[in-house]
C-alpha cells in the first residue's frame, strides 16, 4: 500500500527535508543518500518502522487536550497497547512518567507543551526507549541534538494523518 502524506520528514546530516512521497519512495530516497538501514536507524526512523511497534506511550495533557485522547484511541484501534501519560502534576488518573509503565513502551508519542518535552526525552534516554514520534507543535529547540546525543530516533508527523 502506498500512502502520500505531507507531514513526513527525512533527517540527513542534521537537515530535515519534508517529504510528500510514500514509504516506498522514502526508502529509495534514503538509499540514494547512501545510508543503509542500519546506519540511519538511530537518528531517523520511518513512520512504518514505528507503526510496526506494539507498545506505545502517548505523552500529553489527557482530558484537556482532545488530540491526545484521540491518539490513544487511534493507536488502540490499530491493535497497539497504549499508555496515556500525563506529566502534569494535577493529573491523578494517569501515570505521570514513563518509569511507571509496564510493559515499557517501544515508542513515545509526544503531544505536549514544548516546555515539558526535554524532560520526557531525558527520561526516554535513561530508560533506553529509542523511538520518538513528535506531533506537530510539540517540537522544542534542541530536540534533534538531544535525541542524537541519547541515541533516540525521531519521526516528525501526525499519527492521525499517517494511519
Amino acid at each position: 500500500m502506498l500512502r502520500t502524506k505531507m507531514c513526513r520528514t527525512l533527517l540527513v546530516g542534521g537537515l530535515i527535508f519534508p517529504l510528500s512521497v510514500g514509504f516506498r519512495q522514502n526508502s529509495s530516497l534514503i538509499r540514494s543518500f547512501g545510508l543503509p538501514r542500519k546506519a540511519y536507524g538511530r537518528h531517523y526512523s520511518t513512520s512504518s518502522d514505528m507503526l510496526g511497534k506494539k507498545v506505545w506511550a502517548v505523552v500529553g495533557s489527557h482530558g484537556r487536550n482532545p488530540i491526545a485522547d484521540e491518539l490513544v484511541r487511534r493507536l488502540q484501534s490499530l491493535g497497539k497497547t497504549v499508555h496515556a501519560v500525563n506529566p502534569s502534576p494535577a493529573a491523578l488518573d494517569t501515570p505521570s512518567n514513563l518509569e511507571e509503565l509496564a510493559p515499557q513502551p517501544e515508542v513515545v508519542d509526544l503531544v505536549i507543551n514544548p516546555r515539558r518535552g526535554p524532560d520526557v526525552v531525558e527520561e526516554m534516554g535513561r530508560l533506553g526507549i529509542s523511538l520518538l514520534w513528535v506531533q506537530p507543535g510539540a517540537e522544542f529547540d534542541g530536540l534533534q541534538d538531544k535525541c542524537q546525543e541519547l541515541g533516540i530516533a525521531v519521526h516528525y508527523g501526525c499519527v492521525l494523518a499517517e494511519t
